[in-house]
């Protein structure tokens, strides 16, 4: 007895531990550029929650922006309502209090992922997944961003702890439990492969206990109302005010599967589905070694077929499959399955861990796993302590490019009032235009291009956009043929100045310029400055 409740209070602290160390990631650097609006995202809820917030009462609840359900909306609503009481309400506080929203949910987390690992095979488990997790670089970066994804993989494991339950015991409460949290989740995100656990053991009781009577099936029924109830309680104008929130979303589906092509998604294109979420996101996502035992945990539930592993495999290929068919493929995209690799790649580690011969190979595996991604999380972190790239040239132009300056610009860095940088730079004070008016036909294009080019003293360049126009249609041939030009110096104009922050730990500083664009744009591009120069006469 003294020994089980010794090895409990082992489990215990190091949850704790692992979880504080976990939070630290996730709330470090918080108040990253701001009060600059960098993410293009967090701008849309921001604006859609003021918008919200000084409508008039009856329409109140309706945030008139359905490109995601209505949650987070309400959510930063409410915090800046209670904020407001005591302080002084600014913008940039509504900046903070949605991160601090997504830190939150990121952190809380890592005690749930330990709770379902738990259920799903024991306390070990549950441990290294929390373990994992807790270093994961993609969880920890979106937990930095006021965006919908982290909180959407926490009630999908909150699903998924329910239906597991469900598996073990038919109880409705289960049942209920897991609908609940689909609703929930996809209040947060419109994620309909989230009431997927549910139905997976239904179907697996149903061949497997034979649970096949009307009394199961209304336990399957009353979780499902459950879940659409929950997602009309938490974002009601989805519904009711549905001529406009369905046209909307399916017109964000259409820029996804690539129907609709956008200059951000360009960067896509010859890359391969799925491949490229295997090769080039997910050791990005998860640093290689943990993405490695990751791959092979999945294999290893895959062989081993429990009813616990069916479910658990059958989440990730069900959502793999969604996820790797659209022609966006965003390194986020990958959240709904991150924690349940982490589960997977605990469940093997575990098991070599419970076995003499292999737990030499089991601990290694899980010291490189948590290391690397240990080391590279406290190093990407390192990025939200430093300025803002973005800030740094806008800094950087205000101080060096004298007054009346003409400078050309691909709206890379704040200028004027139109992005709220008043005190940084006047309209008046700088004599500025913009490279690229994709409305132009291809040969209008070149021309204004060159006219551009010839009225301007000062280029400003943000690295994604080589990226962009990397393979671009016929349409965009002018803007790849101007940035090759430009970065060798046949353009008239000389690189003077980059401003570009990697994650560092000491000395040590990982260039991740070849990770998915996603992946660097928002909290550390890199940006450019060109001068005209004079040729000396030979």
């Amino acid at each position: 007895m003294k020994t089980g409740n010794r090895y409990r209070n082992q489990v215990i602290l190091a949850l704790i531990l692992i979880t504080i160390f976990g939070g630290i990631l996730r709330f470090s650097g918080l108040d990253w550029g701001l009060p600059w609006r960098y993410h293009v995202d967090e701008n849309a809820f921001i604006n859609s929650a003021n918008a919200m917030r000084k409508a008039p009462m009856l329409n109140y609840l309706n945030p008139k922006w359905f490109y995601h359900p209505s949650l987070n909306i309400y959510i930063v609503t409410f915090l800046s309502g209670i904020y407001s009481l005591f302080f002084p309400l600014t913008l940039p506080t509504v900046h903070l209090l949605g991160r601090i929203s997504s830190a939150f949910w990121g952190t809380l987390s890592l005690p749930l992922v330990f709770l379902l690992g738990r259920r799903l095979y024991g306390p070990k488990t549950g441990i290294l997944a929390a373990l994992f997790l807790s270093v994961t670089v993609i969880h920890i970066q979106m937990s930095h961003f006021f965006t919908p994804d982290v909180m959407l993989g926490f009630f999908l494991m909150v699903v998924m702890y329910f239906s597991v339950g469900a598996l073990r015991s038919g109880r409705t409460r289960d049942y209920l439990g897991a609908g609940i949290a689909a609703g929930v989740g996809m209040a947060g995100k419109y994620w309909a492969p989230a009431i997927l656990p549910l139905l997976t053991v239904h179907l697996i009781r149903m061949i497997s206990d034979r649970a096949t009577g009307w009394g199961e099936q209304k336990k399957l029924l009353r979780g499902l109302l459950a879940s659409g109830a929950v997602f009309f309680i938490l974002s009601p104008h989805v519904i009711l005010d549905a001529p406009t929130a369905v046209p909307a979303i399916i017109w964000w589906a259409r820029k996804t599967s690539g129907e609709i092509p956008q200059i951000w998604a360009y960067h896509f294109r010859g890359t391969t589905p799925y491949l490229f979420h295997l090769t080039d996101n997910l050791p990005w996502a998860m640093g290689w070694p943990l993405a490695l035992l990751s791959l092979a945990g999945f294999i290893f539930c895959l062989a081993r077929r429990k009813k616990e592993d069916i479910v658990l495999v059958a989440w990730i290929v069900l959502n793999f499959l969604l996820i790797g068919s659209w022609f966006v493929r965003s390194i986020r995209y990958l959240l709904p399955i991150i924690p349940f690799l982490c589960l997977a790649a605990a469940a093997l580690t575990a098991k070599l861990l419970s076995r003499r011969r292999w737990k030499l190979l089991g601990t290694a595996a899980a010291a490189a796993a948590f290391l690397w991604g240990a080391i590279f999380s406290t190093a990407f972190i390192s990025i939200y302590s430093a300025p803002h790239g973005k800030t740094r040239a806008s800094e950087w132009v205000y101080a060096n490019i004298p007054p009346g300056a003409r400078l050309a610009t691909d709206r890379s860095i704040p200028l004027g009032a139109r992005n709220g940088l008043p005190d940084l730079f006047s309209e008046e004070r700088l004599n500025f235009t913009y490279l690229f008016e994709s409305k132009l036909d291809p040969e209008e294009k070149t021309a204004y291009l060159d006219k551009v080019l010839a009225g301007s003293d000062y280029l400003i360049i943000a690295d994604e956009l080589p990226e962009y126009f990397r393979n671009p249609g016929p349409e965009h041939r002018p803007e790849k043929e101007f940035l090759q030009g430009l970065f060798r110096g046949e353009k008239g104009f000389r690189l003077i100045k980059e401003f570009k922050e990697y994650p560092r730990l000491g000395r040590w500083t990982i260039k991740d310029d070849g990770a998915e664009l996603s992946f660097r744009y928002f909290d550390h591009p890199g940006i450019y400055i060109f001068q005209r120069y004079v040729r000396e006469p030979e």
